[in-house]
């Protein structure tokens, strides 16, 4: 048996959360989706603070998906605050937003994404998602490769 992969998203729109959850039910990922509504809930979920201090039902993530637009914290907010924190650096960070603005692009990077997709996200961004998060996995150092996501794409 595959154990499931973790994925701590922070993502305030249902909409997309909806799309992002029925991609992975199809394409029968081993994948838990934890979903937060913004980054304040998301440094949380990481602390282990509050609700989420049981770490049998909120383990950590083994990849972070966020959005850049939320309510209390951007997404560059929380990227700002995990460089600065330093804790979960090796933890691969995807940006997925609706901006496609180079500086948007180019300033996620500077915070250490490892990856940053536009939306909208469909299967085939969530198999490019799922391969760059490898991909990422594959080039750091010996000590941190695992292996990630691994199913079949239909």
């Amino acid at each position: 048996m595959d154990p499931k992969e973790i994925i701590l998203w922070t993502e305030d729109d249902e909409n997309d959360v909806f799309i992002i959850e029925r991609a992975v039910q199809k394409m029968q990922a081993p994948v838990s989706l934890h979903v937060v509504p913004d980054g304040v809930v998301a440094i949380q979920y990481l602390m282990g603070e509050g609700k989420f201090a049981d770490r049998a039902l909120h383990p950590l993530p083994t990849l972070i998906l966020v959005d850049i637009k939320m309510p209390r914290k951007s997404g560059f907010e929380f990227l700002e605050w995990l460089k600065s924190d330093g804790r979960f650096t090796h933890v691969p960070v995807v940006m997925i937003s609706a901006s496609p603005m180079k500086s948007d692009i180019a300033y996620a990077h500077e915070l250490g994404v490892a990856a940053y997709l536009v939306k909208p996200i469909g299967e085939k961004n969530l198999e490019r998602l799922f391969k760059a998060t490898e991909e990422f996995l594959a080039a750091q150092p010996v000590q941190t490769k695992r292996p990630l996501l691994r199913w079949d794409i239909p």
